[in-house]
């Protein structure tokens, strides 16, 4: 309300009274005031005699409330206190039995019990009380008022009625409401001055008027019931931080503890009252970027609106950045801190949120138990601002750790620029500020710089942060790490960002500084004194002495007792002060310098640099000077000429205190203002240094101790340990204008110049203040260009899109450009910033599917021996011709032989590759060529991956007037040409022309000089005389040439090929024509081999035999046989290169070369395929090269195309055959049986689709185990033979993948595999039909391969079964057996045991009549037993009634295949029928032995005996007589039986039994007595009649 109640300031009254003297007790002696806020009081006239005075009060005594009476005297407030100078609501509650409660502010304090009530006519007071007072000596005492309450009342109720506190809350904040309230005796609202108390309790409760001393008075008021109203805040719009002081102003703020003021959606309480408002703290965070309004509550509800726009933001400070902030590295190398293991070559990274604030007596930070990680010195970069050593490098080779935090919410920053690579990050190469933001049960939320990414750029940074390690999977260079164990909020965040630079506010932590000052340590190097100190300051006010560094102790600057080194730097008003001491030995000395310089100016609220230099003079002095530097500017130098420079002995630190004198009162002398970047260096600065220094801290950390006094959670920062930082920092970020010399580009700053056709290159423009820091913001008009660059100049310049991302990092890409040499322009606000940048586009990533054959694609083969070869051309996936030779490619060839082709990079010409090869055979050919991958897997090029070619035929040459001439190589004077070895073959097919008719000596073959023929000839030749005389010669030493001479005329055919080899062993020399023999020369007395010829003589062939052909010459090493000649006369000689000296095929077919091989010029080799020989072309080698002489020429009539010869015909030598059919074969399969390897006749692989080539016969194989003819020596009986005729030919088919498959990879990519059969559905082997012993014999084109082979024929899969007949049948009752055997299709026993069910079912009664019963019955697995000898399962059963049964058989497991058998058999009626059951399961049979059996009219019993276990059995078995028996059934011939069949009848006992055998004896004794029969069995005799089982 707008008025309350005022108490007088004074009582009046003196004598004192019971109630206060309890009073007095009850507070022991407390000066607290006791006064009375409500009573009930007796009438004022009334005796005192007898009768209760007080009858109910509330009271209070500065601390607490209490209730008072005469009956019960106090009942004091338990609990809290009651403040004084809060609005308290104050409730007595009594009820009819006397039970009361005191509540204070809503909670029940205390209880109690009295008996005291008010009295009608009594009097209640507010404000006071009544005592007696005597006013005369001698008179009565009357009453006065007195215990005037010090303090307001409000809201006076009273009801007639007990009321529960939850009854009297509605009218606590709602007082007004009374009015509607149920037993209400007075209200007292103090609204109006003119409304005095007498009208009030007369409105209310009907009281007479009458005057009353008034106690008190009425004045303006406020209540906690009534609503407050905010009307300012300061400053008006308040940008709030964690825990900042508000003022807030307006009306009705009444003082209660329900007075609350709500700041950003959260209530604090009240800190402070002001004259028109109050003061609160705000609370510790807030939500971002949302405006409330500074409201007041008085009441526990909703705050009422403020009066105007008074709105507050929460904004983060840097109290609020260090909240729950549990890991902080900077990765800086910090002087004295970090340190740096040369051996390990290693950098200490201190945890700088978990460094201890304190430090040791060097002055050295405590680090014991703080966590921290290791750096190698080698990976620390500059950070983003070129601070150096700075940063770190985190790669494969180098992860950086990060901690983890242990909350679930939480916070990781990091200062990262992530390197521009083929794993490309968001915002590559620039430094950006990443911080992943972690809630329980989401995914975290990624920022970069200030703003929440989207989920493509969040997910990859999640990747590859999420797991707190750096350098996995990603490279880059880590500068800041801030882990918080909360989720930072969105501005904080950006606060985050923006807090870039720090000072310290020495207001701001002073109450602090007296136990934990800011320390940093000083170096000082060995010698005399010198340094140089500087900072930037920022004063508060420039009044009274203010140190702003000094080493602990003022009393340095006076003591010139003290011998240590002692600085003082400080303001004496606006003046700069610094001053040195250093004791000495002796005394009296000058130890003291000190100047205050009132040309050093200092203003108050602006920041100035300041900078003090001793000595300020040049080395050679030793005059001591101090000066001091403002701004950069010298504004004072003081000489000290008595001054001895102190001298330090060694290097050492000295300790100095930042922002006060001392850690103790008396020197304190702190400073109230602000420092920043705080430098020291060993060195006197003159003031052109100093000046430049002003201007930008030092990128260099080891040039100076630089403390850049930035956060890290209060231990570390800058380059030097300082400490006792917490609580000093506040933020002083600020962004200069861009300097364009000092803005720096990515990543032209720090790698080649080079991006990757395809690539969208990326490089960032970052500008840079003049001191090079990053810019925070953007906004500057940078541009860039790009121009191509030829050797003929430069190309038309264009422009690039620049994206400027609004952190002082521009974004360019390059995109759409082809490989070339380009320049890059930067420019700024049209200028140019730099020489261009030179760029080079290379190729990336060879392309695959753009890498191809150049030419004409994949060209076709040429002919076998001769070289096949073409170009590989890589390009990169843009068409970019690829740089280097660092691909692989593989290409293979399979068909009659495999060859892996030669490929080889071609020097000085990147990206091409040749691929070479020389197929030895010719045919069909799948090519395969592919490119290795980078996952190590093929992969096709453009033209495809699977090839089909083919190698064709040979072809010769047709000799002109002269044929070919083969030069030795010149640089060896003995070659394998000479032949010089003990044995040698001259191996050729000739074709002589028609009408051929020489005039002289015609030299198929000749090596020696061009005179050199005849008797004249000094190595060998091969010669047709004009006789037709063929000979052959060797020179074999001086004077001995040997030779052999046939007359051949006869044979030699004109117009057909014919097939010539001399042959000489050192012994002897044979002429072979067409592989026979036709010439032999004598033997020689002497071995002697061809003779080395050192000339350089060279081979000729074909001389003088014009018009003629010649092929296929082969000049051999060794000494060939007949039998090697006949076999090879149609293949090369590849097989047995190593005894070959030199083989020409001529199948070249164009050009003017033939290019032969031998054991020194292998295809393919390196001494076949040099550099030199490659640049010639295609076909060219280096060795054994020939050149065609006048008229010859190339022709394809050619000898080796004969198609039973050589590469056309399949071998019976060379093939082979395998497979498991060759040893055992499952009767009349028609699957694949053996395998057959195909080889031609030059052993190669046959790959012809001749399906009559291979094939297989049988012949029985039996023995013979007797004969008429006696057995001879070593012959024993049995004997096996070959019976009847051999089988019809049964062919081995190729292979379904012998064809080239094309474009699709063939399974049997050769082409050289046969499938044999021993029966297929159109030609059965009807011999394999029945198992045995076979001869198999197998023929390559009608030739027996090998000698014959045994094969064993065994039953095929199981199809039927076969039960043998019985002799007698079965009788019912009785034990039987069925022999039962499983047969393949052909009727063949399967002798291997396998599973099937037997089933018995009786069909119908013996007479063919239904049966009473249905009894079908599975005979168990384990009662069928196997004859492995025989192939027959015996299947015992016994069935109880006589009838037609079915016996079904059905396999199981790997007898499913088999057909089910029925078997039908009858069973007639049994000598003995059961007993003891009523159906027709005979009972389960009792092994037992020793047992006894008796036979009682007909019936036998069998009873007792033991089990195998020897366990003794009870029961017993009873067969009867089967009806019409006759034995011994007297009395029954007629009756019926207890089943009301018929009697027994006479019948013999044969009859009643499945099988009988008669045994007599005859015995002879002397008297009547028992006797012992033993009856032994011919089990043998069982067996056969099927009347036991074998086992």
């Amino acid at each position: 309300s707008q008025r309350s109640l005022l108490s007088a300031a004074a009582s009046r009254g003196g004598g004192g009274s019971d109630k206060q003297l309890r009073r007095r007790l009850m507070h022991h002696g407390s000066a607290a005031r006791v006064s009375t806020v409500l009573a009930f009081e007796a009438d004022k006239t009334a005796s005192v005699e007898g009768k209760i005075q007080n009858s109910g009060l509330i009271m209070y005594d500065g601390e607490r409330f209490f209730y008072f009476d005469d009956c019960i005297q106090d009942v004091t407030q338990t609990g809290e206190p009651a403040a004084p100078g809060e609005w308290h609501f104050v409730m007595v509650s009594i009820n009819t039995t006397g039970e009361g409660v005191l509540n204070v502010d809503g909670v029940a304090r205390e209880t109690f019990t009295t008996t005291c009530k008010p009295a009608s006519t009594g009097m209640f007071s507010i404000c006071q009380d009544y005592v007696l007072v005597a006013n005369t000596p001698g008179e009565e005492p009357v009453k006065a008022p007195s215990s005037m309450f010090h303090g307001r009342v409000d809201e006076v109720m009273i009801f007639n009625r007990f009321m529960s506190f939850e009854m009297m809350s509605t009218f606590m904040f709602k007082p007004h409401s009374i009015a509607l309230a149920d037993s209400r005796v007075a209200y007292f609202p103090f609204d109006d001055p003119q409304n005095m108390l007498p009208y009030n309790a007369r409105a209310y409760a009907g009281a007479q008027e009458e005057d009353a001393a008034a106690a008190g008075r009425f004045v303006e008021s406020s209540g906690p019931w009534l609503p407050a109203t905010v009307v300012a805040v300061e400053p008006e719009r308040l940008d709030v931080s964690a825990r900042q002081t508000v003022s807030v102003f307006g009306t009705n703020f009444a003082p209660s503890q329900w007075l609350r003021v709500n700041f950003g959606g959260a209530s604090v309480e009240v800190a402070g009252f002001l004259e028109s408002g109050v003061t609160a703290v705000t609370a510790e965070t807030g939500r971002c970027d949302e405006e409330f309004p500074a409201t007041v509550s008085t009441f526990p509800s909703a705050p009422t609106p403020s009066a105007q726009e008074t709105v507050v933001m929460y904004t983060p400070t840097v109290g609020d950045l260090d909240k729950d902030l549990v890991s902080r590295f900077t990765f800086d190398y910090v002087r004295g801190v970090t340190h740096m293991d040369s051996a390990a070559g290693q950098v200490l990274m201190v945890d700088l949120a978990a460094a201890p604030p304190n430090v040791t007596a060097e002055g050295a930070p405590r680090l014991e138990g703080t966590p921290h990680m290791m750096m190698p010195v080698s990976k620390m970069v500059s950070d983003k601002d070129l601070f150096t050593l700075s940063a770190v490098q985190f790669d494969a080779q180098n992860v950086v750790a990060l901690p983890a935090p242990d909350s679930e919410d939480h916070t990781v920053c990091v200062w990262v620029l992530m390197f521009i690579n083929e794993q490309l990050a968001p915002l590559a190469g620039a430094w950006k500020l990443v911080c992943l933001v972690s809630e329980a049960g989401a995914a975290a939320t990624v920022y970069v710089n200030t703003e929440p990414q989207a989920e493509e750029v969040a997910a990859w940074y999640r990747e590859r942060f999420g797991d707190m390690r750096l350098g996995d999977d990603e490279q880059g260079f880590v500068g800041d790490v801030w882990v918080y164990a909360r989720a930072l909020t969105p501005c904080e965040i950006a606060a985050r960002y923006f807090t870039q630079e720090y000072a310290l506010d020495f207001v701001k932590g002073r109450e602090r500084l007296l136990e934990r000052p800011a320390h940093v340590a000083l170096p000082l190097e060995a010698g005399p004194l010198r340094f140089t100190l500087e900072m930037w300051i920022y004063a508060y006010h420039t009044s009274g002495v203010q140190t702003i560094a000094s080493t602990d102790s003022a009393e340095q600057a006076l003591n010139t007792l003290s011998r240590d080194l002692g600085l003082h730097f400080g303001l004496n008003g606006n003046s700069l002060f610094f001053a040195i001491h250093k004791g000495c030995g002796c005394q009296p000395c000058e130890a003291l310098a000190q100047m205050v310089s009132w040309r050093s100016k200092v203003f108050a609220r602006q920041w100035t640099h300041v900078s003090f230099v001793f000595p300020f003079a040049e080395e050679s002095r030793d005059l001591p000077t101090m000066a001091i530097h403002v701004d950069g500017v010298l504004r004072d130098v003081r000489d000290f000429p008595n001054l001895q420079l102190p001298e330090l002995p060694a290097p050492t630190q000295i300790h100095v205190l930042l922002g006060q004198a001392a850690t103790y009162e008396p020197f304190f002398e702190p400073f109230e203002g602000l420092v920043y970047d705080v430098r020291w260096t060993n060195a006197s600065y003159y003031a052109p240094m100093t000046k430049k220094t002003t201007q930008c801290p030092p990128l260099d950390r080891g040039s100076e101790t630089y403390y850049a006094l930035n956060e890290g959670g209060g231990a570390l920062g800058g380059s030097g340990g300082a400490v006792g930082l917490v609580g000093l920092w506040t933020n002083t970020s600020y962004d200069d204008a861009t300097s364009p010399l000092s803005t720096t580009f990515y990543p032209f700053d720090y790698s080649p110049n080079q991006i990757v056709s395809g690539v969208v290159g990326i490089f960032v423009i970052t500008s840079r203040t003049a001191c090079s820091k990053k810019r925070v913001l953007g906004g500057d008009n940078f541009e860039a260009r790009i121009q191509e660059v030829t050797p003929t100049g430069a190309g038309e310049a264009r422009s690039l899109p620049v994206v400027d991302a609004n952190d002082g990092n521009y974004h360019v890409e390059i995109r759409g450009y082809i490989c070339a040499t380009y320049e890059l322009t930067v420019l700024l606000d049209g200028e140019v910033l730099t020489d261009p940048f030179p760029l080079e586009i290379v190729p990336g990533r060879t392309n695959p599917a753009t890498t191809h054959v150049t030419g004409n694609g994949v060209p076709e083969f040429n002919s076998a021996g001769v070289l096949t070869s073409f170009t590989i051309k890589a390009l990169d996936f843009f068409g970019c011709d690829q740089r280097g030779h660092d691909d692989r490619f593989v290409v293979t060839l399979d068909g009659p032989m495999f060859i892996e082709a030669h490929i080889t990079p071609l020097e000085g010409q990147d990206g091409m590759y040749r691929v070479a090869f020389v197929p030895e055979a010719p045919g069909e050919y799948h090519m395969t060529m592919y490119m290795i991958g980078e996952d190590g897997e093929p992969v096709a090029i453009r033209e495809g991956m699977y090839f089909c070619r083919t190698v064709p035929q040979e072809g010769s040459l047709r000799i002109g007037s002269q044929g070919v001439e083969v030069v030795e190589d010149g640089d060896q004077l003995v070659t394998d040409l000479d032949l010089g070895f003990p044995g040698i073959t001259m191996e050729m097919w000739f074709k002589i022309p028609v009408g051929f008719s020489p005039t002289g000596l015609t030299y198929l073959l000749h090596k020696g000089g061009f005179d050199q023929f005849g008797n004249y000839t000094k190595t060998y030749d091969l010669v047709i005389s004009e006789s037709g005389e063929l000979s052959a010669s060797i020179y074999a030493g001086l004077g001995d040439i040997r030779t052999a001479v046939g007359g051949v005329e006869a044979l030699l055919v004109e117009n057909v090929w014919h097939h010539v080899a001399a042959v000489y062993d050192g012994n002897l020399m044979l002429i072979f024509l067409n592989g026979q023999v036709r010439a032999r020369s004598p033997p020689f007395s002497v071995f002697k081999p061809v003779k080395q010829n050192s000339y350089l003589h060279p081979l000729e062939i074909g001389t003088g035999l014009q018009g003629g052909y010649v092929d296929e010459v082969k000049l051999w090493k060794v000494a060939r046989t007949q039998a090697e000649i006949q076999a090879s006369m149609y293949c090369a000689p590849y097989q047995h290169l190593e005894h070959v000296a030199a083989y020409f095929s001529f199948n070249e077919g164009t050009g003017l070369r033939v290019y032969g091989h031998g054991d020194s010029c292998r295809p393919m080799s390196e001494e076949a395929l040099s550099e030199e020989a490659m640049s010639r072309g295609d076909m060219a080698q280096a060795c054994l090269v020939g050149t065609l002489l006048t008229g010859a020429e190339f022709s394809s009539d050619t000898p080796m195309t004969l198609e039973t010869e050589g590469y056309n015909a399949a071998s019976s030598v060379f093939s082979t055959f395998y497979g498991p059919g060759l040893s055992e074969y499952a009767a009349g399969s028609a699957e694949p049986t053996y395998t057959i390897m195909a080889r031609d006749k030059c052993d190669y692989a046959y790959t012809r689709d001749d399906a009559t080539a291979f094939a297989a016969r049988t012949r029985e194989y039996a023995p013979i185990y007797w004969d008429l003819t006696p057995p001879f020596e070593e012959v024993e009986y049995p004997i096996l033979e070959q019976r009847g005729e051999l089988s019809e030919k049964v062919y081995a088919m190729p292979s379904a993948t012998r064809r080239c498959p094309g474009d699709a990879q063939p399974e049997t990519p050769r082409g050289d595999e046969f499938v044999g059969y021993f029966a297929r559905s159109d030609v059965p082997l009807s011999p394999t039909t029945t198992a045995g012993t076979y001869m198999l014999h197998l023929e390559v084109d009608d030739v027996l391969a090998g000698t014959p082979k045994l094969i064993s024929v065994v039953a095929n899969v199981p199809a039927q079964f076969y039960v043998a007949p019985t002799d007698q049948g079965m009788a019912a009752g009785v034990a039987s057996a069925f022999k039962v055997q499983m047969k393949d299709r052909h009727d063949n026993t399967i002798y291997k045991p396998m599973r099937f069910s037997a089933t018995i079912t009786l069909s119908t009664d013996a007479d063919g009549s239904a049966v009473p019963y249905t009894h079908s019955e599975t005979i168990p697995m384990e009662d069928i037993m196997y004859d492995d000898n025989t192939g027959y399962y015996t299947v015992l059963a016994t069935v109880g009634f006589p009838g037609s049964y079915t016996l079904l058989l059905t396999g199981l497991e790997d007898a499913t295949s088999m057909s089910s058998y029925v078997h039908t058999f009858s069973v007639r009626p049994g000598a003995w029928r059961k007993l003891l059951t009523d159906d027709l399961k005979v009972p389960m049979p009792t092994r037992r032995f020793e047992h006894s059996s008796a036979v009682y009219n007909g019936d036998i019993y069998i009873f007792g005996g033991a089990q195998y276990d020897r366990t003794y059995l009870n029961d017993m078995y009873v067969l009867r007589a089967r009806p019409g028996d006759s034995h011994g059934r007297s009395g029954m011939d007629s009756d019926e039986d207890a089943h009301g069949r018929p009697g027994p009848t006479v019948a013999a006992v044969s009859e009643q039994l499945a099988w009988m055998k008669t045994v007599t004896f005859d015995y002879v004794i002397s008297e009547e007595r028992d006797i012992t029969l033993e009856v032994r069995v011919d089990t043998a005799e069982l067996i056969a009649a099927n009347r036991m089982n074998p086992t």
